[in-house]
């Protein structure tokens, strides 16, 4: 059966994320994410690229497959790993003219390196623009933030045969929860839950 996509537009917390995850029955994936405005640095070349920060579901959930490489494995996600990227095609094109040995390549971006692992294909381009990907929990300031500071979105997957009414009052129960057991930095928040095609072009 087709599976629809919902898309929480609303900035979060990765605390936030990890528990809608854990409690969801409606969804059959969830992701977090967080733009970035990187300073990306290639040979002597320095730019400002649209980046995100991808939690581990993040890919698989979209069911892609990189182009060349690949993409994050799981000890990828954790600050204790690698730094490691995946770039777009657009940024595969642009910055190394489609170049067959970029995977395994090193850039710098804000001043950090990180080692090329895969290269996503022409069409996918979530979030729209997004120049390269790097595993959210590997950037620290990231993935310790308190819960009270919302900075990252999420996307998930429903579970076939689930309505889009059913996971939004779902996630109202889980809100609701989530506001009595963490008052200090949940009281009032409230979880907005819209297709992806309505978030991505407007309904």
């Amino acid at each position: 059966p087709k599976r629809d996509w919902s898309s929480d537009v609303c900035s979060s917390d990765l605390s936030d994320v990890i528990d809608w995850k854990n409690r969801s029955q409606t969804l059959d994936r969830l992701a977090a994410m967080r733009s970035w405005n990187a300073a990306f640095d290639h040979d002597g070349i320095s730019q400002r690229l649209d980046a995100a920060m991808v939690s581990a579901d993040f890919f698989s959930l979209f069911g892609v497959r990189a182009e060349a490489g690949r993409t994050f494995v799981p000890q990828e996600h954790s600050a204790q790993g690698p730094a490691v990227i995946v770039i777009s095609h657009t940024l595969w094109d642009k910055a190394f003219g489609l170049a067959s040995d970029v995977v395994g390549r090193t850039v710098l971006l804000d001043g950090r390196p990180f080692a090329i692992v895969g290269i996503m294909p022409q069409e996918f381009q979530y979030p729209p623009r997004q120049a390269l990907w790097v595993p959210l929990e590997s950037i620290p300031a990231a993935a310790t933030e308190e819960r009270s500071i919302r900075s990252v979105s999420a996307i998930g997957v429903m579970r076939s045969a689930t309505t889009l009414s059913q996971v939004r009052s779902e996630f109202d129960r889980i809100s609701r929860a989530l506001e009595e057991e963490f008052p200090a930095s949940n009281r009032g928040i409230a979880t907005t839950v819209t297709p992806l095609a309505d978030s991505l072009f407007g309904k």
